[in-house]
């Protein structure tokens, strides 16, 4: 969407949702798809890694192959040019990261790989304050390096030993879990995103075999609260639908998801990934409807 009394402005202008008026928006993919990305066997995880309970570290993934699952968007200058959807791939760590994601093949030297137009893309993690396991990674193509400009695309994914399955069953009670998220977050048809972090907690009904919980994000200068509703447990991992409770900028809807995987030997800490997709509505109508796309990655650490 444009706002007709700017001629430039950055996300976080649109979420301020100034009363100007505006135009455009729609279209684009759908929304989010399966977000599971655990495993529901003691043979073997779901991501090539060693269970954390044989003795599996994510501390030194040097030589490691690992599959991953990512939520993915790409957002371009133009109405109904958004793209985003779930991914698989596989991620190789040996003298940097070779990544392999919708037959495409990047090759990170330094945390930068260069496609063959010469748009560069990026890859980082973030700490948790939880050590080493699990991590949350980040790919970035935001279009200002090479040839892809009016153009930012970005993905977040996990990378942990995970709770083998069988270990979940024999756990009881509940447990708080309460950690960071980290992601971006972007206005359809603007090719543009803002920072999200906030924080997320959830509570594991073990004897139930259930997941709840709450997060609290913020995004160019706007914040969201969502509440996941009880899901149930599979393997060591869980999925289920974000939704949203509160919205600072007034009215809004959610087509949001997350997925979770237990993680260390006896569950300490969940990892996982936001596919993130609000609507704002502006009660008055003086503002067209404003679709936000993005996604993100979180760690938490048990607190009891």
């Amino acid at each position: 969407m444009r706002i007709a009394c700017k001629n430039t402005f950055t996300t976080a202008t649109v979420l301020a949702l100034s009363a100007c008026g505006g135009s455009g928006g729609g279209g684009g993919a759908g929304g989010p798809g399966d977000l599971f990305f655990g495993s529901t066997t003691a043979t073997a995880s779901g991501n090539g890694l060693q269970f954390a309970n044989f003795g599996g570290s994510a501390a030194d993934l040097d030589g490691q192959t690992v599959n991953i699952r990512l939520p993915r968007t790409i957002v371009r200058d133009a109405p109904g040019e958004t793209e985003k959807g779930v991914f698989d791939g596989v991620i190789t760590f040996d003298d940097g990261q070779t990544l392999v994601v919708d037959g495409e093949t990047l090759v990170f030297t330094g945390g930068t790989a260069t496609r063959a137009d010469g748009s560069e893309v990026r890859i980082n993690t973030f700490s948790t304050g939880f050590g080493f396991e699990p991590q949350v990674f980040r790919v970035l193509a935001d279009g200002e390096r090479g040839g892809r400009a009016g153009e930012i695309e970005f993905a977040h994914f996990i990378i942990g030993a995970e709770t083998v399955p069988d270990a979940i069953p024999e756990l009881t009670g509940s447990v708080s879990y309460t950690g960071n998220v980290f992601g971006l977050l972007s206005v359809r048809g603007i090719a543009d995103a803002s920072e999200v972090s906030g924080t997320i907690n959830l509570t594991a009904t073990f004897d139930g075999g259930q997941v709840s919980g709450d997060a609290a994000l913020s995004s160019g200068g706007a914040t969201f609260d969502f509440e996941l509703t009880p899901v149930g447990i599979t393997g060591n991992g869980f999925v289920g639908d974000l939704n949203v409770t509160a919205c600072s900028t007034g009215p809004c809807t959610s087509d949001s998801q997350i997925g979770g995987v237990f993680f260390g030997r006896t569950a300490g800490t969940i990892g996982g990934i936001l596919d993130l997709d609000l609507t704002l509505e502006d009660p008055d109508g003086v503002v067209d409807d404003i679709n936000l796309v993005g996604n993100a990655g979180f760690v938490a650490g048990e607190t009891r």
